[in-house]
């Protein structure tokens, strides 16, 4: 493994990116539901469950869920049967509470 200061700019991407949500803490707060998923075999469920973690730590409700696969596992059944009906669920059109 490479010291972070040797590693590829993508890589240092990825290794900053839940840290670097920190700064968003207060804008999250404002929205209604957060969810997030990723698959067990997803080159990005490390970082994942780290944004979850933070997420929790800073009390800011959310689900997450892993799924069995790869990023791109079973889209067409995960946006039938979680992405669109979790929009449904707390999207608003109105002014909301």
């Amino acid at each position: 493994m490479r010291p972070f200061g040797s590693a590829r700019p993508l890589e240092q991407r990825r290794l900053r990116a839940p840290a670097q949500q920190m700064e968003y803490i207060d804008s999250l707060r404002e929205y209604r539901a957060i969810a997030i998923d990723v698959g067990d075999q997803d080159d990005l469920r490390f970082d994942t469950g780290k944004l979850h973690a933070i997420l929790d730590r800073y009390g800011i409700p959310n689900t997450f869920n892993i799924y069995h696969g790869t990023h791109t596992s079973a889209v067409a059944y995960r946006f039938q049967d979680h992405v669109l009906p979790f929009f449904s669920r707390t999207l608003c059109f109105e002014r909301c509470d």
